[in-house]
């Protein structure tokens, strides 16, 4: 009895991330005024999705950034495939959160998010499950401070992501689109996730 209400809740979780998935992309789609969604398939070559009439002109990379950058990129991946091993359960899943350092900061949502773990009924073990994505330098210090997984955002490494950010801005755009990528990435690895705020 005790599987088959595990399994349910582990069905309406899916369920309700996917619906607000599709409800996130639905308003990317629509609420941004004369600019056309291209389609999902934007995501593999770093862009937002949307099709601007200014064409985007990127600078000239030499063969050493270009070599620094691949270094990089392998160094994140396989930071990230290190972190998605240690954090999954026997199914795959993996409990992932973003912070921002001020969401991140001592006796902020980082903690009260960990302590709910701790203090919760026969969840405590869940929180060896959990995968914090820093989405800053600043953030990424305190979590490992007090959480043994964390990662930080590739794209945080490029941009200061820091601030706060407009909703709707090219900045905020930025920023989802990253987190949407970082998840397609996690399911490409074959691992499952449920995403959820602090």
């Amino acid at each position: 009895m005790g599987g088959q209400q595990n399994a349910l809740h582990q069905l309406v979780s899916f369920i309700l991330g996917a619906s607000a998935a599709a409800v996130l992309l639905f308003f990317l789609t629509t609420a941004t005024s004369g600019a056309r969604f291209t389609g999902i398939s934007s995501w593999a070559n770093g862009t937002t999705g949307f099709d601007d009439d200014a064409p985007v002109q990127a600078a000239p990379a030499t063969r050493a950034n270009h070599a620094d950058a691949k270094g990089a990129a392998a160094e994140q991946e396989d930071e990230l495939q290190r972190l998605l091993r240690a954090v999954a359960d026997e199914d795959r899943t993996v409990i992932m959160t973003s912070v921002n350092e001020a969401w991140a900061a001592q006796d902020s949502l980082l903690d009260l998010f960990l302590e709910s773990f701790r203090s919760g009924e026969r969840i405590a073990h869940f929180v060896d499950h959990l995968l914090v994505v820093a989405l800053d330098g600043g953030a990424l210090e305190r979590c490992r401070a007090v959480h043994p997984h964390c990662y930080l955002l590739p794209t945080a490494a490029a941009r200061n992501l820091s601030g706060e950010k407009v909703f709707m801005s090219k900045d905020y755009i930025d920023l989802v689109w990253s987190k949407v990528r970082l998840q397609q990435r996690i399911l490409e690895l074959g691992y499952n996730f449920l995403f959820t705020l602090p």
